[in-house]
């Protein structure tokens, strides 16, 4: 199950997790501040780095069962990948402005 960061900080940045599980290009993280998207609300974006080396998020989604949050970034990772988040905030705050009037 991914723990959904953004639910009790939403304006944390960046966040530190691992890779639980990857297939097709997307990464399942044990953590993320990632929205997925929903409620008229779009998704976020952003990038993940491992080993310094950052890649970017081209859609997060949320999995059939509702427990693990997919992040797609075009290439597989082993479970247990250790990867630093770090939001597109420009992007994010601007949708909490919007959203919130």
């Amino acid at each position: 199950m991914t723990l959904r960061l953004y639910l009790d900080e939403a304006y944390l940045r960046e966040f530190d997790a691992r890779v639980v599980a990857s297939a097709a290009g997307w990464w399942a993280l044990s953590h993320s501040a990632f929205y997925p998207g929903g409620g008229g609300q779009p998704q976020d974006r952003g990038q993940l780095a491992v080993e310094v080396r950052p890649l970017t998020v081209t859609a997060v989604r949320e999995g059939e069962d509702g427990r693990r949050l997919w992040h797609r970034v075009g290439r597989e990772a082993a479970a247990g990948t250790a990867v630093h988040g770090m939001l597109d905030w420009p992007y994010r705050y601007a949708l909490m402005r919007h959203h919130a009037l």
